[in-house]
């Protein structure tokens, strides 16, 4: 067998039609199926079931995708090594990032390593950094940069710590606690909008209280978009608690800022996330340094006020 084989099985995997997986690869569908069905002749068992909804992977296919994957992604990061020591500057990075991180350090730490490898090409994927580990553990992404909570700690993971972030509870800049110095109390007296039951800020504002020996906030609104949120928390007196580093903007322009309450906000860890067995690319390890300068330059400006 040979890497593309692997490489055809897995978007096969991942597609779960022969028609979508071939749009994918840009090969004929006859081309990805005689390729699928050779390897099936090499490893004499059959990967898929050939059904009217699809590819549907046999015991034996889900047991090899997840050692084709690592094969598979290991020769991609041989094959970029190779390439950079050859001086051509090509190859691809893969990476995942928190919201909170995808609009600040991490197209910073892109542009930094585009400079030295102007041929490169990158692709950030942003979401909760839950849901982003098994990307990890698949090989999808090759890193993450998030706030990352104690149950992702059971997982091969290794991890750099490069700084902390605050998590507040936000208003309009005119709102009636901005001034003043309340007791978290004062907040159940206004309407919330958050994140879901099980979003992990959610759980943090909920410990928050539950220290405080108070009720947790039962939102009026409920959003996974962080957009909406900021733009509800401009227009009205709803309170939402979300990191400072996605309302940079807003609180530049006079919009939002932290309310003036005791005990309102959280300092989280942000993490670089990425395989123990796999190594980084000479690439990935570059953006992972301009990550830990950038870092190191923002803790040196001046702070912003304190919620």
């Amino acid at each position: 067998m040979d890497i593309r084989q692997l490489q055809f099985f897995l978007s096969v995997f991942d597609y779960g039609t022969m028609g979508r997986a071939a749009r994918h690869l840009r090969i004929s569908q006859p081309a990805l199926s005689q390729s699928l069905a050779k390897l099936e002749d090499q490893l004499k068992v059959q990967l898929f079931e050939r059904t009217s909804r699809g590819m549907i992977p046999t015991p034996f296919g889900i047991a090899f995708a997840e050692r084709a994957r690592s094969i598979s992604t290991q020769a991609r990061l041989a094959l970029e090594d190779i390439d950079a020591l050859r001086g051509s500057g090509r190859g691809h990075l893969s990476i995942g990032a928190g919201p909170s991180f995808a609009s600040g350090i991490v197209p910073e730490a892109v542009l930094r390593l585009l400079v030295t490898r102007p041929k490169f090409q990158v692709s950030i994927t942003v979401g909760a950094s839950e849901m982003l580990i098994p990307a990890i553990e698949h090989g999808s992404i090759d890193l993450l940069i998030g706030s990352v909570y104690e149950r992702a700690w059971d997982r091969e993971l290794a991890s750099e710590m490069i700084s902390q972030d605050t998590v507040s509870i936000i208003a309009r800049k005119d709102h009636p606690l901005s001034s003043g110095n309340h007791p978290l109390q004062a907040s159940l007296a206004f309407p919330w909008v958050l994140a879901g039951r099980n979003d992990s800020l959610r759980l943090r504002l909920t410990a928050l209280f539950k220290e405080a020996r108070l009720p947790a906030p039962e939102p009026r609104v409920e959003t996974s978009s962080d957009t909406a949120i900021k733009s509800l928390l401009s227009r009205s007196d709803y309170l939402g608690f979300l990191p400072r580093a996605l309302t940079t903007v807003e609180e530049a322009a006079g919009l939002l800022a932290p309310v003036s309450l005791v005990g309102g906000h959280w300092n989280r860890p942000i993490h670089i996330l990425y395989l123990q067995r796999k190594a980084l690319s000479a690439a990935a390890r570059a953006f992972v340094n301009h990550v830990h300068a950038i870092c190191q330059e923002h803790a040196a400006l001046p702070e912003r006020p304190a919620p």
